[in-house]
C-alpha cells in the first residue's frame, strides 16, 4: 500500500510547528519541570497563548506558504466580517429577515473544522462583537441593554460550543488519520526491511507454513514448496547436518521456535530450489500475538556455502603450502621473536647438513650461531645485531641488493657462501611475531664470479695493448678503419644488452679539445627509433650541455652515474623512450674521458646492483678502448694526408719555377741588350751636359 508523503509532510509541519512554539514558551524547562512549573506560577496570559498553540492547526488543502497557523486567525476575522456584511445586505433586500447570527455561527463552525477551536473562539468573539457594534439597531453603536446582552452570551456559547465540537471532530479525524498513516509507514518501513535482508527470511503461522518471503527466501524455497507442513520439511528441504546424516525433526529451527523457543547458530544442509547443497546457519524467534501466545515464526538463514568451501580451501591450500614449503630448493627458515626456530624446509637441513633436528632445534641462538661461525664477505665474524635475522626482527625487508651476503660453516665443517633475504611476519593486528629467511646457496656463483673478473681483467690488459706506445702510427700491423671500429662497438653494446638484459644501449664517443658529442653505436631501437635517434644526433652537442651541468665534472672523475628520468631536473626534458632510470658509465683512458656507455631497462624501475655497475664499467673501458683506437688512426691519417700535401707542393713548385726561367730566358736577353744600350746613351747625355754647364759657367764669368 503507498503512503500519502504529502499528508505526511504536513502533519510533520504541525508537530514541529507545535513543538517549536512550545520550547519558544518555555525554552529552559524539560517536559516534567515545564508541567510542574505551569501548575505553580505560569502566568495567565502564557497558559492562553498556549491553549491557543495547542488547539490551533492548518487545513491540508492550503498550498504550503499558507500553512501557518496565523492564517486561521486572519480567516476568522474576514469571515466575520464577510458574514456580517452578507447579513447587513439580507436586512437591506429582505426586511422579514430576522436570522440574525445565522451565517456567523455558520463561519464559527467553518473555521473550527479547518484550523481548530483557537481561532474559532476568535471568530466568536470577533462575531460577537460585529454583531452587537454593526446588525443590531441603531447601527454602528454598541448596545448594552439585557436583551443585547442575553443575545450576544448566546452567541457566544452556540459559538463556544460549535468551536469545541468541530475542533474535536476534526483532531480525532486528524488523530486516526495520523495513526493510519504512521501504520502505513510503519509497515512499509517493515516490508524494505525484509525486502532488503541479504539473509533469507521467511515468515510462518502458527502451523509452520510460510507467510512471507524475502527475495532470497524465494530464491531457495521456489514456488512448490511455499505450502508444505512443517513434518514434511525434512524430507521437502533435504535437511541434513553438515556430516550429510538427517536433521531431527524436533531440532528443526521453525519447530522449536513455535515451542516458544529462540534459536541461533544452527548449522545445517538443504537443498534449495535448484537443487544445490547450500551449507546454512540458521536462527528463528517465535512471534506473539496481543494474549501473549506464539502466533507464529520468523526464521533467517544465513548460507555459509562460501564460506564453508573456503574453509575446505584453506584446509587444501595449508597442504599445499606445506608441500611447496618442502620443495623449495632454497634453505627457508621461520624464527619467532626469541630467534628460536619454529620450522624449517628439507632444503634447510641439507644446507646445513643437519642431521639431528630436534637437538639442533632445542639448542639457545647463541649456540645455534656459535655453531655456524656467521661471517662477512671479508671474513669477519658478525655481531647478534648484525644476523640477518636479527635486523628482519627490528622490521627490516632484506630483497634484491638488499640481501645479506656471509659465510657459514655448516655442521660438518665446511664453509658457504649464502645470500639471505626475507621478511618479518605480522599478525593480523600488525604486530611482528617473526622473521622468515630464505637462504641461497651462492658458493659456487660467487666462484664463478671471481673467476669470470679475472677473465675480465686479462681481456682488459690485452685490449690496453691496442693504444701502448710502441705501436707508431706508420706501422700497418693492425691497423682498423673507423667503419671497423664502429663495427666494434656495435657488437660491444650487443654483447653489453644480451648480458644485462637491459632494453637498450648506446655508445657515444667525446672529442677530448671541443667537448663534442659523436654517435659510434646503439642497440635495443627500433628501424624507426633508430632513424629518429641518428636524425637527433646530427645536431651540435657538447658535454654539459644537459639540464644539469655537473654530470660532466663527474664523469671525468671516472663516476657512474645512475640518473633518474621521473626526477627533476631531467622530468621536464624529452624523454621519447620513456626511460626510467639510466645507468652513465664514463669511457676513460687514462686520465682523458673519450666517451660514454649509456643503458637503460626502459619504462620500468629496475635497480643496479654491483655487479651490473661493475660490468659496465668495464664494458665503458673496452669501448673507450675502441674509440681511441679510432681517435689515434684518424690522427695518423690526417698526418700522412699532410706529410703527402706538402711534398706535392713542394714539387709543384719546382715545376713551376723551372717552367718560369726557361720562358722568360728569350724576353730577358733582349730586355737586358736594350738596357746596356740605354745606360750607355745617358752616360754620353751626362758628360754633353756637363760641358754646356762648364760653357754656361764660363759665360757668366766673362759677363
Amino acid at each position: 500500500m503507498s503512503v500519502d508523503q504529502d499528508r505526511m509532510q504536513t502533519l510533520e509541519r504541525e508537530n514541529d510547528n507545535q513543538v517549536l512554539l512550545e520550547e519558544t514558551a518555555h525554552p529552559q524547562s524539560s517536559k516534567n519541570e515545564q508541567a510542574s512549573t505551569n501548575k505553580r506560577s505560569t502566568p495567565f496570559w502564557r497558559v492562553l497563548f498556549k491553549w491557543f498553540l495547542t488547539h490551533s492547526f492548518t487545513p491540508q488543502w492550503l498550498p504550503k506558504p499558507w500553512n501557518h497557523p496565523l492564517v486561521g486567525y486572519i480567516v476568522a476575522v474576514l469571515s466575520q466580517f464577510i458574514a456580517v456584511i452578507v447579513t447587513m445586505l439580507l436586512t437591506q433586500l429582505f426586511p422579514s429577515f430576522t436570522s440574525t447570527g445565522l451565517l456567523e455561527a455558520l463561519a464559527v463552525a467553518l473555521v473550527a473544522l479547518n484550523w481548530g477551536a483557537g481561532p474559532s473562539v476568535i471568530a466568536t468573539l470577533a462575531g460577537a462583537a460585529l454583531i452587537n457594534f454593526i446588525i443590531k439597531v441603531p447601527h454602528f453603536t454598541w448596545s448594552f441593554d439585557a436583551t443585547s446582552l442575553v443575545q450576544l452570551l448566546i452567541f457566544f456559547l452556540v459559538g463556544i460550543t460549535i468551536s469545541i465540537v468541530a475542533s474535536q471532530i476534526e483532531r480525532a479525524r486528524r488523530n486516526a488519520e495520523e495513526l493510519a498513516l504512521s501504520l502505513e509507514v510503519e509497515r512499509s518501513q517493515l516490508n524494505a526491511i525484509i525486502e532488503t535482508v541479504p539473509d533469507a527470511l521467511s515468515i510462518h503461522d502458527v502451523h509452520g507454513k510460510i507467510v512471507r518471503l524475502n527475495p532470497a527466501g524465494r530464491r531457495n524455497t521456489g514456488p512448490k514448496r511455499i505450502n508444505i507442513a512443517t513434518d514434511d520439511k525434512q524430507r521437502a528441504f533435504g535437511l541434513r547436518t553438515l556430516t550429510g546424516e538427517p536433521f531431527p525433526t524436533k531440532d528443526i529451527p521453525v519447530v522449536r521456535a513455535l515451542q516458544g523457543e529462540t534459536v541461533s547458530g544452527v548449522e545445517m544442509r538443504f537443498l534449495n530450489a535448484e537443487g544445490q547443497d547450500i551449507y546454512a546457519l540458521m536462527s528463528a524467534a517465535p512471534l506473539f500475538d496481543i494474549q501473549g501466545k506464539v502466533d507464529g515464526v520468523v526464521l533467517i538463514t544465513h548460507d555459509i556455502s562460501a564460506l564453508h568451501q573456503a574453509e575446505r580451501e584453506r584446509a587444501l591450500r595449508a597442504s599445499e603450502l606445506e608441500a611447496a614449503f618442502e620443495s623449495i630448493t632454497d634453505g627457508v627458515f621461520l624464527f619467532n621473536r626469541d630467534l628460536q626456530i619454529i620450522s624449517l624446509n628439507n632444503a634447510a637441513r641439507e644446507l646445513l647438513a643437519i642431521k639431528n633436528s630436534s637437538d639442533y632445534l632445542s639448542r639457545s641462538a647463541n649456540e645455534r650461531m656459535a655453531m655456524l661461525a656467521m661471517r662477512d664477505e671479508q671474513g669477519q665474524l658478525l655481531t647478534d645485531e648484525q644476523w640477518p635475522m636479527s635486523r628482519i626482527l627490528k622490521g627490516e625487508v632484506l630483497q634484491g641488493p638488499d640481501a645479506a651476503d656471509i659465510i657459514v660453516r655448516t655442521l660438518d665443517g665446511h664453509d658457504l657462501e649464502l645470500s639471505v633475504s626475507g621478511a618479518p611476519v605480522r599478525n593480523q593486528e600488525g604486530e611482528l611475531i617473526g622473521a622468515l629467511c630464505i637462504c641461497r646457496d651462492v658458493t659456487e656463483r660467487r666462484q664463478l664470479e671471481k673467476r669470470t673478473q679475472a677473465a675480465l681483467g686479462a681481456l682488459l690488459a690485452m685490449a690496453e695493448t691496442l693504444v701502448l706506445p710502441g705501436d707508431s702510427p706508420g706501422s700497418k700491423s693492425g691497423a682498423l678503419t673507423t667503419v671497423e671500429v664502429n663495427k666494434i662497438a656495435h657488437r660491444i653494446a650487443e654483447l653489453t644488452r644480451s648480458v644485462l638484459g637491459c632494453q637498450r644501449v648506446s655508445i657515444t664517443s667525446v672529442e677530448p679539445e671541443t667537448n663534442m658529442l659523436h654517435h659510434v653505436a646503439v642497440v635495443g631501437l627500433s628501424p624507426d627509433e633508430e632513424r629518429h635517434w641518428l636524425a637527433d644526433q646530427q645536431q651540435e652537442t657538447r658535454l654539459g650541455d644537459g639540464p644539469d651541468p655537473t654530470i660532466a665534472t663527474e664523469l671525468r672523475a671516472n663516476e657512474v652515474l645512475l640518473l633518474d628520468m621521473t626526477q627533476p631536473p631531467f622530468d621536464t626534458q624529452p624523454n621519447p623512450y620513456h626511460i626510467h632510470t639510466l645507468l652513465m658509465a664514463p669511457m676513460t683512458v687514462g686520465e682523458q674521458l673519450v666517451g660514454l656507455l649509456s643503458l637503460d631497462f626502459g619504462g620500468q624501475e629496475h635497480d643496479y646492483s654491483t655487479d651490473e655497475i661493475a660490468l659496465a664499467k668495464a664494458v665503458a673501458k673496452l669501448a673507450a678502448l675502441a674509440i681511441e683506437r679510432d681517435r689515434l688512426l684518424r690522427e695518423r691519417a690526417d698526418a700522412r694526408a699532410s706529410e703527402l700535401a706538402l711534398r706535392e707542393a713542394n714539387r709543384r713548385m719546382d715545376e713551376f719555377l723551372g717552367m718560369t726561367s726557361h720562358e722568360l730566358k728569350t724576353p730577358l736577353t733582349s730586355i737586358k741588350g736594350n738596357t746596356q744600350l740605354t745606360v750607355r746613351q745617358i752616360k754620353n747625355s751626362v758628360s754633353a751636359f756637363q760641358r754646356m754647364q762648364e760653357m754656361l759657367e764660363s759665360t757668366e764669368r766673362q759677363v
